[in-house]
């Protein structure tokens, strides 16, 4: 019962799209994308995320590997 008196009496929640620690927001709503990407990028290819000889990744470093 405390807690819901408790969330009964909170203030009004507030929301925003962005928030800066420093200075102002740097993209605004509905932005198209970060300065850093480029849209006319070309699309495609493959991505291997293990390692084609499991013996060369970095994972071995750990001592509870098998």
């Amino acid at each position: 019962m405390v807690f819901l008196a408790a969330l009964a009496s909170s203030p009004a929640v507030w929301a925003a799209h962005a928030y800066a620690q420093f200075g102002d927001i740097k993209y605004p709503r509905g932005f198209p994308h970060f300065e850093w990407v480029n849209p006319n990028a070309p699309k495609g290819g493959e991505l291997d995320l293990v390692a084609g000889l499991r013996i060369t990744n970095f994972d071995k470093y750990n001592p509870f590997t098998l």
